[in-house]
This record gives C-alpha cells, structure tokens and sequence, in this order.
C-alpha cells in the first residue's frame, strides 16, 4: 500500500500512533516499552520495528530505483516528473543531490518530492539521467538561487510562480542579447516577447498582480542598479560570453553572426530562417537572399 501513497511525516507519526500498541500487542512486546527500542536495529538490542515514514520511504525508493533502471514505461515517466520538479525549483543542481530543505519554499508535496525528503533525511544522495541545465554565459546565475538568498515563503513562491509562467531559469534568459541590461518584457504579463523556451514546464496560471509587483521589486533590487525610486535595467554584473552549453533554455527569433554581420530571422509559422545580407558596409540596408531550415554552426 506504501508505494502508492505520499503520506508527509506527520500523518506517518499520526498512524504510528493508532497501529502502535495493537501491533506490540500482538508481538508480545510490553506496551510501555521505548519507542527507541521498538524501532532500533536489533544489533542494539532493539526490536527493528519499522515506523510507517520508514517504511514508506524504502518502497518509494525500491520501485524508484527499479523503474529508472528498467527505463519501462512508468520508469519513464517518473524521469519525466524528476525533470518538471527540476524545473519547478530552478537549481541548477539536480533534484535529490542536495538536502531537501534547501528547497522547501519552492516545493509542492508530490510522490518525487516525498520520497526525495526521506533520502535526503538518510543524509544519501541519488543521481539520475534526469534534466540538467548549465550555464549559457559568463557571470551567468540561476533565478531561484539569486531570489532564495533574499526571500522565503510566500515572497519567495510568488516569484517563482512568475519564473515559471515566464518559463524562464537563469538570468541570462531575461537579459538582452549584450547581457547588460534586463529585457523589459520579462517585467510585465502582457508584453510580447521575442524568445521561446526550448523546455517542456510544468503548467503555470497567470500569476496575480502581487506577484508581478514582488517579481520587479527582487530584480530591480537585487540585480540591477535601481537606486531608490529609480527604475534602472542595467544588471550589475554584465553577462559574458555565451558558453554554448549542451542544451540551450530558449530559442531566439533573431540572431546575428557578428563575423558576417548576416542577420537571421525565425519564419514561426514556417519554422524557417530567413538570411538577410547587409547591402554595404555600413550595414544601414540589408538585403533578403534565401530561406534555411537549420542555422549554420556556431
């Protein structure tokens, strides 16, 4: 029954609580014995008496383990929840390869995020093929660690909320193409931008006013140089040079090759580049040649 349940550890400690002395009973144990010498392990002298946290937390982990390295269906899709939670926190560390806590203002309780609280609370660690996002560029940084320095409850999930509904990760997502100042449509709800993430989100309604007002006031005062009521976009640690990481977070609609100075320009519904060559060398007119389906490398 426990491999399909996501009991938290107090409802644990509540069913411990009403199985407890039947179960004892039972066994034959005396009812006033200590709760440490029921559930110790018996090279201690205990009865290794499971208690249902534990108990829960060692199914999970089995069928875990088991469907990941089956790569089955349902192994699949527990990969596929393991990356949507990834996405959901926005460390760049992978989910279960660090303490729990250090993400509980940004976690909803789900089947992963319990059984990752019971293995971060064995101080283990579990690595998988799951999502793992890099830096795009120089003094590059995530959004949910810039903003869980600063902030925790409800602040804190309402900037994420905004993140996510942005489909956004690092800071060089909601910066310009020089890296020096924040992109001004990453600031407001209704503004069209010019990017697309490359990544499958997990849903994210349109979060509420607060939201947006608590989002602005974190990237004005945490990462640009507003002073006062100044409004200032201009980050305080520029972006360096792109990193070409393995998997790039957003497709852009328009690019450049700075040796050229060609210009590439997405045809959405076509799905197609259109390459416009500048005209002299001035670069003030540029000229349509052909549509390409790809972008040259580098």
């Amino acid at each position: 029954i426990f491999a399909a349940t996501s009991f938290s550890k107090k409802e644990c400690e509540q069913l411990d609580c009403i199985y407890r002395q039947p179960t004892i009973a039972k066994m034959g144990i005396c009812r006033t014995t200590a709760l440490y010498i029921l559930h110790s392990s018996y090279a201690y002298g205990g009865y290794q008496i499971p208690t249902s946290w534990d108990l829960q937390g060692s199914i999970h982990l089995y069928y875990l383990l088991g469907h990941l390295q089956l790569q089955d269906l349902l192994g699949k899709h527990l990969l596929h929840c393991i990356d949507q939670q990834y996405l959901h926190i926005g460390f760049t560390d992978p989910v279960f390869t660090y303490e729990f806590t250090k993400a509980k203002d940004l976690i909803t309780a789900t089947w992963i995020t319990n059984t990752w609280q019971y293995i971060s609370e064995q101080r283990a660690t579990l690595h998988t093929k799951s999502l793992s996002l890099k830096y795009q560029r120089e003094n590059d940084q995530s959004i949910s660690f810039i903003a869980q320095q600063y902030y925790s409850g409800i602040n804190l999930r309402r900037i994420n909320a905004v993140r996510m509904y942005l489909q956004v990760f690092f800071l060089s997502d909601i910066t310009d193409s020089a890296g020096s100042h924040l992109e001004p449509s990453y600031l407001e709800p209704y503004l069209p931008r010019r990017r697309q993430s490359t990544l499958q989100w997990p849903y994210q309604q349109l979060p509420g006013e607060k939201a947006w007002k608590v989002w602005r006031a974190f990237l004005y005062k945490y990462c640009t140089f507003t002073i006062g009521n100044s409004r200032s976009r201009k980050l305080l640690r520029p972006l360096g040079k792109w990193l070409h990481p393995p998997i790039h977070t957003q497709q852009w609609h328009t690019m450049v090759d700075p040796t050229t100075n060609i210009v590439f320009i997405l045809d959405q519904p076509a799905q197609k580049w259109k390459v416009y060559k500048p005209r002299n060398r001035h670069k003030s007119n540029y000229l349509s040649q052909t549509d390409i389906s790809e972008l040259p490398p580098n």
